[in-house]
């Protein structure tokens, strides 16, 4: 199409842009930009209860609420402060501010919650609907597995015990606490260490160190007992049953030091292997006193011939002794009655003394009697051997009689010879 001739009203698109641009912003023309955006405004102040936007604006600037009650839905809010009862947020990157409560995870699920309650800050992580495991209040940390407090770690003050006006932190558990470490750990509070490096452990205190538990073992270890001075009396370690050991420095015979077992009712002390057939190297003491004080003794605790030095299972090889002495006061007698002479001596002439050697004891010879060929009053209460005082006494029973006889066939003689 030919144009030319209409040059004169033909007009360039350029030259209608301001005009576009005045009817798209223009708050009286219909189908303008600023007419649709003012029709919505005052359409949502009137839906939210105010006459216009000009009255909602004017009661914002005397402090009232902008918007009561409605939702906003926007990709971000400026604002120097943002007062809110509850927020719900997907991604929270950073915040400073005071919340009652805090809750990050899954609601009735894995969750941590934090907050305030009664006046008291705390931060709570559960790993279900009930399940909490770590709790946090404002001085005190406690730790659960499975629904079971298992320990807790907390501020305290100690208020007596010579541990006035101190403050501690206490590590406590219902059943056990367990420091492990592969290389180093250290315990330490105020005056006292528990240290392990490599293979030892050092514990230390200022003023002491108890342990409270059911079993404490020292294995491959020793035990080192505190120096207790001068006391006459310091109880080291006490066991149950009544056992207790006792250290001081009142030694006699010239010892300045002195360790002693205690044992309730004559109790049985073993020095030697636990179990085995072999004893070699044991030590077994029950109601016998070994006294070292003046002239070396060894007595049972109980008077009145309780007690033995081997037995017909046990017997020693040899026993050495400037002397041996036979209790045989009449007071420790009864029953006392002659022995016939007669009978004496017929026993000691059928006696039958041997030789004969010990088994497994070497070539050595020896002479005495079979305890099986012996007559019962000579025997031990057993029968397997041969009480040497009875046998000395019987002997000297025929003795006398055999002296009766002599005297007898003296006299015999004597008239002869008259």
């Amino acid at each position: 199409m030919d144009l030319s001739g209409c040059r004169d009203w033909v007009v360039e698109v350029g030259d209608f842009m301001p005009v576009l641009l005045q009817l798209a912003q223009n708050y009286t023309n219909p189908d303008s930009v600023n007419y649709k955006l003012a029709y919505l405004r005052e359409q949502t102040s009137k839906n939210l209860g105010y006459s216009s936007f000009e009255e909602q604006t004017q009661l914002a600037m005397l402090g009232k609420t902008v918007i009561v009650g409605g939702f906003l839905n926007t990709e971000l809010i400026k604002a120097k402060s943002i007062v809110a009862d509850q927020l719900n947020v997907d991604d929270l990157s950073a915040i400073t501010g005071k919340f009652t409560s805090l809750m990050s995870g899954v609601s009735g699920g894995a969750r941590l919650e934090m907050g305030e309650s009664a006046g008291e800050p705390f931060l709570e992580a559960y790993d279900s609907a009930n399940d909490l495991r770590v709790k946090l209040l404002q001085d005190s940390l406690e730790f659960s597995a499975g629904g079971i407090t298992g320990g807790k770690l907390e501020a305290e003050y100690f208020g007596a015990g010579g541990e006035e006006g101190r403050a501690g932190l206490l590590l406590s558990s219902t059943y056990s606490i367990k420091l492990q470490a592969f290389y180093y750990a250290w315990m330490e509070t105020y005056g006292a260490a528990v240290q392990c490096a490599g293979e030892s452990v050092a514990a230390r205190a200022d003023i002491g160190i108890y342990l409270d538990a059911p079993e404490i073992k020292v294995l491959d270890g020793f035990l080192r007992l505190r120096d207790p001075g001068t006391s006459t009396s310091n109880k080291q370690l006490d066991f149950t049953g009544g056992y207790s050991f006792y250290r001081d420095a009142t030694g006699a015979g010239g010892n300045d030091t002195r360790l002693w077992l205690d044992t309730p009712n004559f109790g049985e002390v073993v020095i030697g292997p636990r179990s085995g057939s072999s004893y070699l190297g044991r030590l077994k003491i029950r109601a016998w006193d070994i006294l070292l004080d003046g002239d070396p003794l060894l007595r049972p605790q109980l008077s009145g011939g309780k007690g033995f030095v081997g037995n017909s299972t046990y017997p020693f090889a040899q026993m050495h002794s400037y002397s041996f002495v036979q209790a045989s006061s009449e007071r420790i007698k009864t029953d006392i009655f002659d022995m016939d002479c007669k009978d004496a001596y017929n026993k000691v002439k059928d006696l039958k003394v041997r030789r004969y050697k010990y088994v497994g004891k070497g070539k050595r010879e020896h002479l005495g009697l079979i305890s099986e060929e012996s007559p019962y009053e000579i025997l031990s209460e057993d029968g397997k051997g041969v009480d040497l005082y009875a046998y000395i006494s019987m002997l000297a029973a025929a003795v006398q009689e055999m002296q009766a006889k002599i005297e007898v066939l003296e006299k015999t003689i004597s008239d002869l010879r008259g």
